[in-house]
């Protein structure tokens, strides 16, 4: 005799099966929100350590003697502003108003963002820079922490 439907074990095989193949699509759309979140952060880094560095060429006098070097963590006191003024600032101000307007940008751009700077003296009026940046990784799960989060850091070296 032929029996018709399906026993209650193939249903429940079925489900266990269609869970899983669930599961495995949503571990996948996880790593694929972790990656373009990874990359949309990388590309900012990218992005504000190209500013840094050419606000840094447009005032090679303080770069090149260091006065642009910051540590993480680092502020700087509430310089003058020094775009669409009429006045004319100094050297000294265009740095103080550069590395104040960049780490504010870098805090807003960047998850817990934070970035330092250090400059080597070079032959022929030239500098080695590397801009290093960090910030907040919260879909990730290895790596060293900043409390729960991890942490990814960017490191950015070039010539003024």
């Amino acid at each position: 005799m032929r029996e018709r439907g399906f026993t209650l074990t193939e249903v429940l095989l079925a489900i266990v099966v269609m869970a899983l193949g669930l599961l495995g699509l949503a571990n996948l759309q996880f790593r694929s929100l972790r990656a373009n979140q990874d990359a949309y952060h990388t590309s900012q880094a990218a992005f504000l350590a190209e500013e840094i560095l050419e606000r840094m060429r447009g005032n090679p006098g303080q770069a090149l003697a260091g006065r642009y070097d910051l540590n993480y963590g680092a502020t700087e006191p509430a310089p003058v502003n020094c775009v669409g003024n009429s006045q004319t600032c100094t050297p000294e101000q265009l740095r103080a108003y550069d590395l104040s307007d960049w780490i504010a940008t870098v805090a807003q751009r960047l998850p817990a963002g934070a970035g330092a700077i250090s400059t080597t003296p070079g032959p022929a009026a030239n500098a080695q820079v590397i801009i290093r940046l960090r910030w907040e990784n919260r879909l990730r799960w290895a790596g060293p922490t900043i409390g729960d989060e991890s942490t990814t850091e960017f490191r950015f070296d070039a010539v003024l």
